[in-house]
C-alpha cells in the first residue's frame, strides 16, 4: 500500500512539473508556505546644497549618488555669502559628471534668503512641489538640506500641507541639543522658522557631532580615497585643497592639517550609520537662532543625530568609490 502511495505521488509530481504547477508534498511531510521577500524600495531624495563653499557637499552628493538604496531625484543649488546659487548648481553638476552614476536634474535656487513669509519661486521649488505629489505621510520624500534652507522653506510656504509628504534631514546648528548659531542656519534664519512651524519630521546633525566623528586629516583623506581612481583622487583633492587654501578657517575649527566633513552626516544617517535621540517640546527662536525645549504638549519633536559609526561609514564610501571606478565605461 505504501509503495502505491509513493508511485501516485511521483506521477503527480511529474505531471505538475510538466504543467508548471507546484508539486504536492511528499506523504507525511508538512510544507510551510514560502513568503516572498518584500522588495527594498529606493529612498527618494532631493538635495538642497551650497556646493563649492566647503569640501563637504561634494562628498555628500557623491556618496548619495553612489548608494544603491538612494535615488536622488534632483539637486537645488542654494546661496551663501560670496557664493551664488548658480555657482552651487554648477558645482553639483560637476560632481554628477565625475561620479558618472546617473544624472538627476540640477536647478538654480533662490539667490538670497527669505525676507518674510513669502516664498522665493524658482524652478527648483516648482520641481520639489511637483515631485512631492507622488508621496504620502506613510511614504515620504526626503529633503536633504546642506546649505541655506531657502528653497525648502519656500516650498513649505507655498504649500503648507507639503509637510505631510516630506521628511527633512539637515546639517545645521552649533550643538546638540541646544542649537545655536551656525553657518547653514545663519544663511537663512527665517527659513528655519518656517521649517520648525511646518511640523515635518526633522532630523538634524549638529556641528559638534560632525566635529566629534567626521574630522579627518589630509593624510587620512588621501589614504581613504586617493588611490581609488580619478573620482577618489578628486574627492581627496577637494578636501586637501580646502585645507591648503583656507588655513585661517581651518585653524578656527579643526586641528592642524585637518578638516571636518560636516554635510556627510546626512548621508551617514540615511545609510544607517548614525543613531539619533528624540527630544520633545523643541522651539526655534529666530532672534538668537537657537533651539529651546518647553515641557508639556507644546513644541515639536526633534531628532538629533548623537553618534556616527564613522569607520564603517567611511569604509562604505571608500568601497563605493572603488566599485564605481571599476565600472566606468
Amino acid at each position: 500500500m505504501r509503495n502505491a502511495v509513493w508511485i501516485l505521488f511521483l506521477l503527480a509530481s511529474a505531471a505538475c512539473a510538466l504543467g508548471g504547477v507546484r508539486p504536492p508534498a511528499a506523504p507525511g511531510i508538512r510544507v510551510k508556505p514560502k513568503m516572498a521577500a518584500p522588495a527594498q524600495a529606493r529612498r527618494a531624495v532631493i538635495i538642497t546644497t551650497d556646493c563649492g563653499v566647503d569640501a563637504d557637499d561634494q562628498w555628500d552628493i557623491a556618496d548619495l549618488l553612489l548608494s544603491p538604496g538612494v535615488r536622488v531625484l534632483a539637486i537645488i543649488g542654494t546661496h551663501a555669502p560670496g557664493h551664488s546659487s548658480a555657482a552651487s548648481a554648477a558645482c553639483a553638476r560637476d560632481v554628477i559628471r565625475r561620479v558618472h552614476a546617473y544624472a538627476p536634474p540640477v536647478f538654480t535656487g533662490a539667490r538670497r534668503p527669505l525676507a518674510g513669509p513669502r516664498p522665493r519661486w524658482n524652478a527648483g521649488v516648482s520641481f520639489l512641489l511637483q515631485a512631492a505629489r507622488k508621496f504620502t505621510p506613510k511614504r515620504r520624500l526626503t529633503v536633504v538640506s546642506i546649505g541655506a534652507a531657502t528653497d525648502l522653506a519656500s516650498a513649505l510656504l507655498a504649500r503648507p500641507r507639503l509637510a505631510r509628504r516630506l521628511r527633512i534631514v539637515a546639517m545645521g546648528f552649533k550643538s546638540e541639543p541646544a542649537g545655536g548659531s551656525e553657518y547653514n542656519i545663519n544663511n537663512d534664519p527665517y527659513a528655519w522658522r518656517v521649517i520648525f512651524h511646518s511640523r515635518a519630521p526633522l532630523v538634524i546633525g549638529a556641528a559638534n557631532i560632525c566635529e566629534r566623528y567626521l574630522t579627518l586629516s589630509a593624510a587620512q583623506a588621501r589614504a581613504l580615497l586617493g588611490g581609488r581612481g580619478p573620482l577618489g583622487a578628486w574627492m581627496a583633492g577637494v578636501f586637501t585643497g580646502f585645507i591648503r587654501r583656507h588655513p585661517r578657517i581651518v585653524r578656527k575649527f579643526a586641528p592642524p592639517g585637518s578638516w571636518i566633513e560636516w554635510d556627510p552626516i546626512t548621508a551617514a544617517y540615511l545609510l544607517g550609520f548614525a543613531s539619533t535621540h528624540a527630544r520633545r517640546g523643541a522651539h526655534y527662536h529666530l532672534a538668537c537662532q537657537c533651539v529651546t525645549y518647553v515641557p508639556g504638549p507644546h513644541g515639536r519633536t526633534l531628532h538629533w543625530i548623537v553618534r556616527v559609526q564613522s569607520r564603517r561609514f567611511l569604509r562604505d564610501l571608500q568601497a563605493k568609490v572603488g566599485t564605481a571606478e571599476l565600472h566606468r565605461p
